[in-house]
């Protein structure tokens, strides 16, 4: 239910020049979470345990 609003609310959120170009993937299996916090420098920063 949490994750459905902040989606919501994350779509809903503005872009520039209108282009409504925001995607969105939801991960929730921890290893695949955990491998992704590699892939870019930086990045496990914006992962967020909802558990």
């Amino acid at each position: 239910e949490q994750v459905v609003t902040l989606m919501k609310a994350a779509l809903m959120a503005p872009t520039s020049k209108r282009s409504n170009a925001w995607q969105f993937i939801v991960v929730d299996d921890k290893e695949t979470l955990k491998k992704l916090s590699f892939c870019k420098e930086q990045a496990s920063q914006f992962i967020v345990d909802a558990a």
